[in-house]
């Protein structure tokens, strides 16, 4: 009797014991609960450079990263009548012009306000693209673009190869797919290099099995990455990355996200914050443990000749959106400029750089210091309007 007791006890407190999960780690991930924050997506909407001073950095502050956007497709007309500089990776030296706001990576790097900033860099191989890369030859566009990581030894960047693999409008096959993916990263391995991290990344609408189909093998990819736009519930809510993430113990990137289809500078804030970007941070709070990076999209959709329909999603177009999103930045979870993501990441770069100070800039508070000092500092530095809102 006194054994049948004992073993009872024993499997009670096995059952109503709290299941912990198993810590999700990944190259230059942040630590558990907290989120590197990014901004894009094209030059105009991000701001911070010579040339374009007139986006989200300037505007609202120095986000944790830059997205931004290359093509392997060489010689390819798109849907839009632009076609593709012949010999070169499209947006990453010069700046080019694909209907979809103006692209140049070069200018982020150049830019002294993002020093401090990750740089998320996404191939498209866009119009057969990646039969290309997979068999040889865009071989020097691959060069082209080992060699500009190899040049900013100092910087982190998180390569999205073939970004949003299931998109049909990609129409990658998977199996050129998988061959192009590894012979990029094989080229980077080449190098020695030690300043990137890759993402195997899905649309918003992925499908289970389809993240299988496409692997170009786990060893390939740190970061598993996905879509999101708001609309998700109805496609299962990224469900099959998300399941696939924690199978695999890599952190996850919602490498896109904006409200699509509304407009900031029209609608009732109060209500696009209960909505969206409610739905948007509950996302981000349910999936915790897997989800350490986020890049949010600021820009004006239909101003550009691709996106028409997509609607207008900048921040600073709304001083009251701006006045929450900004207080949300100061949470502690979320790591901007300000918060040193390199040192949060892990990354020690080779040369010795000083503290940036964001000079003139809209900043975050330190993450070490309460959530209460961090916006309060935020509200001293808001216009009176902002404040208003």
């Amino acid at each position: 009797m006194t054994f049948m007791k004992s073993t009872l006890i024993v499997l009670l407190c096995i059952i109503t014991s709290p299941i912990i999960a198993e810590e999700i780690s990944g190259k230059f991930a942040p630590p558990a609960g907290q989120v590197l924050v990014f901004a894009g997506q094209d030059n105009i909407s991000v701001g911070g450079t010579q040339k374009y001073s007139d986006g989200y950095v300037d505007s609202i502050g120095v986000p944790g990263g830059i997205t931004h956007y290359v093509y392997f497709s060489e010689g390819w007309t798109n849907g839009f009548g632009r076609t593709f500089p012949l010999g070169s990776v499209a947006g990453l030296n010069s700046e080019v012009e694909w209907a979809a706001g103006p692209m140049c990576q070069k200018a982020y790097l150049e830019s002294p306000q993002l020093k401090d900033c990750v740089m998320h860099v996404s191939i498209s191989m866009e119009g057969g693209g990646e039969v290309k890369v997979a068999n040889g030859m865009f071989d020097h566009l691959i060069e082209e673009f080992v060699q500009f990581i190899a040049d900013h030894p100092d910087r982190v960047f998180f390569i999205r190869i073939g970004y949003e693999f299931d998109g049909n409008w990609n129409k990658y096959k998977p199996e050129s797919f998988k061959k192009a993916f590894r012979r990029i990263v094989d080229s980077l391995r080449t190098r020695n290099l030690s300043n990137y991290a890759t993402v195997f990344a899905s649309s918003s609408t992925v499908k289970p099995g389809q993240f299988e189909e496409y692997d170009p093998g786990s060893e390939y990819y740190d970061w598993i990455g996905y879509s999101w736009w708001g609309n998700e519930k109805k496609f299962g809510d990224a469900a099959p990355a998300l399941a696939y993430a924690r199978k695999l113990k890599k952190p996850v990137f919602v490498a896109e996200s904006t409200a699509r289809g509304h407009y900031f500078d029209k609608e009732d804030p109060e209500e696009l914050w209960s909505g969206w970007f409610n739905e948007f941070f509950q996302h981000i709070e349910d999936n915790k443990d897997v989800i350490r990076a986020v890049s949010y999209i600021n820009a004006d959709w239909d101003g550009q000749d691709m996106w028409d329909g997509w609607g207008q999603t900048r921040i600073e177009t709304s001083p009251r959106l701006k006045q929450r999103w900004q207080t949300k930045m100061a949470e502690s979870t979320f790591i901007n400029a300000a918060d040193n993501p390199l040192q949060v990441i892990g990354f020690f770069p080779p040369t010795t750089r000083p503290q940036s100070s964001n000079v003139g800039q809209p900043a975050y508070q330190n993450a070490s210091l309460p959530d209460a000092d961090r916006v309060a500092d935020l509200l001293s530095r808001m216009t009176i309007e902002e404040k208003v809102a």
